[in-house]
């Protein structure tokens, strides 16, 4: 059985370098054009709702204390709203709010809304989309609609906007880090595809690969001599 040479091997990838780092760079050059010429940049705009059991919908009032019980209940509430956040019957209302511009299905696709702790009682709601304006309108009219249905399938909970859709932010394409990933993927991969033949490669050309392959004693070699003929540029081997 043919050892695994790694010194063989590193011989292999330092003669090949140039080979092995260009299709790196092709590889990653078309992926840094395929996002920058084809890709739709993706934005993000993120808003806040606080919500309760209702006990805690006075607390500020001079006077007034938390309750232990009123915490708790609205803690475990949250969960629950964020999953009536995320129900189909909530995206038909959006949808309807919009005016019936989108499908229900297609605008539940752009939001992710997200219990912000385990101990807080704010779930934030991101929408996502290609044109900043539009996701804003989106965002705000979801605030809109998104209070009355927790309330009318959750018997005392108050629901209180903290953050509308304001700021909005780029969050994709990730060129930069694509095009990185790329060029290690192809680099990675030449290096696979050239250690490969040089495994598979059966052709012995010199006395370690006899050795390596044969667990024989090796007597001796018959050296090769070349002989330059006057013309021509071919060379013939004299046996």
């Amino acid at each position: 059985m043919k050892e695994l040479d790694l010194s063989a091997l590193f011989k292999v990838i330092k003669q090949n370098i140039l080979i092995i780092l260009l299709s790196g760079a092709v590889l990653a050059g078309a992926v840094f054009c395929y996002n920058h010429f084809f890709v739709a940049p993706t934005y993000r705009t993120t808003t806040t709702i606080l919500v309760n059991n209702g006990g805690l919908a006075d607390v500020g009032v001079p006077g007034d204390s938390v309750n232990g019980s009123d915490l708790n209940a609205s803690l475990y509430l949250v969960e629950t709203c964020v999953d009536i956040l995320e129900s189909d019957y909530m995206f038909k209302e959006l949808a309807n709010a919009l005016g019936g511009d989108y499908s229900s299905h297609s605008l539940k696709s752009r939001f992710s809304p997200v219990a912000r702790g385990e101990e807080s009682l704010l779930i934030d709601i991101s929408t996502y989309g290609t044109d900043p304006e539009e996701i804003k309108e989106i965002a705000n009219t979801f605030l809109e609609v998104a209070p009355t249905f927790i309330q009318n399938n959750i018997l005392s909970v108050d629901v209180k906007v903290l953050a509308d859709a304001v700021t909005i932010s780029k969050v994709g394409p990730r060129t930069s880090s694509n095009t990185l990933v790329a060029f290690i993927v192809g680099v990675f991969a030449c290096v696979v595809i050239f250690v490969l033949i040089s495994l598979l490669k059966n052709t012995i050309e010199s006395e370690s690969d006899f050795k390596a392959t044969y667990d024989v004693p090796l007597l001796g070699t018959v050296p090769v001599f070349e002989n330059k003929q006057s013309k021509g540029n071919r060379n013939e081997k004299v046996k």
